[in-house]
């Protein structure tokens, strides 16, 4: 009995020295009844006391979200670099470009996927001798020791390169671009704190000069995710809206072509908002609860925003915001009707109105006279009296001379 408890002492002991040894099993099965019980509690203490103590030296070097090490062991390891004993070294800098547009547009569990994404591709543009970090937000580090003639550092872009090719190849793919930024030197040429600083000035021309082209990146995303999330008739519903609002504007002498390009350009992206609407809402065989109508007016809101973000189509913001508001000023959102709304969005709101009643969606079906009488009787109440007889009027003619050519 003394000897069994002087071994669980001992091992206690230890373990308060931060050394969590298990008992050895083949002492405890020769221990009394009830040291063998205490034993057996305290193996299981000590195993979990190990992992808990791993788990947090893990997380206390490790970025949780990326698995990447983190600034402090960035720094750490910045500081032995310094000694000179790894020269020559290689510091890469990185910033995920257009991180904030994603979270803004697809939330924020999105931008975690492209975070992650990020991580993982840098991971595989280096050697697994070399320290990857995730620094900040957005901002990712690279640091290769013993950096000969600068092999690695001239790898470096056409393997990150390649590897973001090859994850934006899949189907499942966020937008996902890096800017960076490389300085290599040794002790005696500079400080390793002088390298990051270079580093961190070519990263940042690189992401100024890529600016634009991340931001199409992004809307590019969301028009492809829209075409997912909607099948309509001829396609899908902004395709054939502006079909229809492209053969529309030409038959209008008295619009320049600059403002039939833009009516084009608007009824193309009407529905970016639509990114947000679950799948089995739109295509819902049936009328919408109070619930899911709620989620589907928030769309006009959600898509000014989005082009706001990107000034090629930024132009579209209010008619994009007032498409769904009704010529007596109900409708989504509400508020002054009449010739207070914009033309773009009275035009775009009988375009709009139109192909949902005559495209295949589950809970419609094609009806193009009947579509044009509905027009006309709405005009006035929801639609622009005007630009509904008009645009009625044109589709019947449209269609006539279709049948007359067929």
């Amino acid at each position: 009995m003394n000897s069994s408890l002087t071994l669980l002492l001992d091992a206690v002991e230890r373990t308060g020295d931060g050394k969590y040894a298990p008992l050895d099993p083949l002492t405890l099965e020769n221990a009394p009844h009830e040291m063998k019980k205490l034993g057996g509690a305290f193996n299981i203490m000590a195993r979990s006391l190990k992992n808990k103590t791993e788990e947090l030296e893990f997380r206390s070097f490790h970025d949780e979200l990326t698995g990447l090490y983190n600034r402090s062991y960035f720094e750490d390891t910045l500081a032995r670099l310094g000694t000179g004993r790894f020269d020559p070294v290689t510091v890469v800098m990185c910033d995920v470009n257009g991180l904030k547009l994603v979270n803004d547009t697809l939330g924020h569990k999105a931008g975690d996927g492209l975070l992650r994404a990020a991580a993982d591709v840098l991971r595989k543009s280096v050697r697994q001798s070399d320290i990857v970090a995730r620094i900040g937000g957005d901002e990712f580090a690279a640091l290769l020791p013993e950096d000969e003639n600068g092999e690695a550092a001239r790898r470096f872009p056409e393997k990150l390169a390649s590897n973001i090719r090859e994850y934006r190849a899949n189907e499942e793919a966020l937008p996902l671009n890096i800017a960076w930024g490389i300085a290599s030197g040794t002790r005696d040429e500079s400080s390793v704190e002088t390298l990051v600083q270079e580093a961190d000035k070519r990263m940042y021309v690189f992401k100024q000069t890529h600016r634009s082209s991340s931001r199409k990146d992004v809307l590019d995303y969301l028009s492809e995710r829209i075409a997912l999330v909607r099948k309509d008739s001829r396609d899908r519903h902004m395709a054939a809206c502006a079909a229809l609002m492209e053969i529309f504007a030409a038959s209008r002498s008295e619009f320049s072509p600059e403002k039939r390009a833009y009516l084009v350009k608007l009824a193309r992206n009407h529905d970016l908002g639509f990114t947000e609407i679950p799948r089995e809402i739109f295509d819902k065989p049936g009328p919408l609860t109070e619930e899911e109508y709620e989620v589907v007016k928030r769309h006009p809101e959600r898509g000014a925003y989005l082009v706001s973000l990107f000034p090629d189509i930024a132009d579209l913001r209010e008619d994009i915001l007032l498409h769904h508001r009704w010529w007596n000023g109900s409708g989504y959102p509400e508020g002054e009707g009449g010739d207070a709304l914009p033309e773009g969005a009275r035009i775009m709101a009988v375009v709009d109105a139109y192909e949902a009643m005559t495209g295949d969606k589950a809970y419609r079906d094609p009806r193009s006279p009947a579509a044009a009488a509905e027009l006309r009787r709405c005009g006035g109440i929801q639609f622009d009296p005007y630009w509904a007889e008009e645009f009625a009027r044109f589709i019947l003619d449209f269609h006539e001379g279709e049948k007359i050519i067929s």
